[in-house]
């Protein structure tokens, strides 16, 4: 009997996330100083930030680390760094606060729907919350770097509207992702998730159960298969019958000899 491979919960997957944690507040830190250089500084530690969302990922996919605390930290470090930057970006005027609001109170609205939940399962993000995510990211990156200071200004201008528009793509998703949150909740407070997920594995056992009582009439055939053959035992029977007709004949014969002659 084969048993899952317990995955340790302090791994590299989530170390790299609580990296990502440590991180916020320097990202506020620098951001907040007056300097000439903190909007720089402010989109490196960002950068590498958000770099560790992609690698921490991809470490828990490819070798196994994968766990119910990576999922979560997960979501909450993804949240917290947003957070800060839209926080931060709307201090510094870059960000309309309305913004900033509806994409808060949407994280904490989503937070408080996985917790209600977790105790059923661990909800992981979504596709649309993944597409949100990047689409802030970028967005927040985007108004953060001083493309001023390196560039015409025309070239700013539009690269910060690029990034507004960005932005506002981000907003869209989301309300939309968290529409796709809320009936996912419903459906595992409901067991409905729980009873697919128990579908598709019963399913799986059957088309399992099937290939075995294929393999198993396949190895009868082949058992059987000797014998349909060998045709020794049905040709000695045959002879023997036809010796005794032989026999018979003879016997007959003679008998009408004799009668004839008397």
């Amino acid at each position: 009997m084969n048993s899952q491979r317990k995955v340790p919960v302090v791994n590299i997957a989530n170390a790299l996330t609580l990296l990502r944690v440590l991180l916020i507040p320097v990202f506020v830190g620098v951001y907040w100083v007056p300097t000439d250089m903190r909007s720089f500084w402010a989109w490196f530690v960002f950068a590498i930030a958000a770099f560790t969302d992609k690698l921490d990922g991809y470490l828990a996919r490819s070798r196994g680390l994968i766990t119910n605390f990576g999922k979560m930290a997960d979501s909450l470090a993804d949240k917290g760094l947003i957070a800060a930057a839209l926080i931060m970006l709307s201090w510094h005027g870059f960000l309309w606060w309305w913004v900033t609001v509806v994409m808060l109170a949407r994280e904490v609205y989503i937070t408080v729907v996985r917790m209600m939940v977790v105790k059923k399962k661990v909800m992981a993000a979504g596709m649309g919350g993944k597409i949100k995510m990047f689409a802030q990211s970028m967005g927040a990156a985007g108004l953060i770097i001083p493309w001023e200071a390196a560039f015409p200004l025309w070239f700013a201008q539009f690269m910060y509207w690029a990034s507004w528009s960005v932005i506002g793509l981000a907003l869209v998703l989301s309300v939309w992702s968290a529409i796709g949150y809320t009936i996912d909740a419903v459906k595992i407070s409901h067991g409905e998730d729980n009873d697919e997920d128990t579908a598709e594995e019963e399913k799986e056992e059957a088309g399992n159960g099937k290939e075995d009582t294929g393999n198993g009439k396949e190895e009868a055939g082949n058992g059987y298969a000797p014998a349909s053959h060998d045709h020794s035992g049905l040709d000695a029977k045959n002879s023997s019958a036809q010796d005794s007709q032989d026999d018979s004949g003879q016997v007959s014969g003679e008998f009408l000899d004799r009668s004839s002659g008397k």
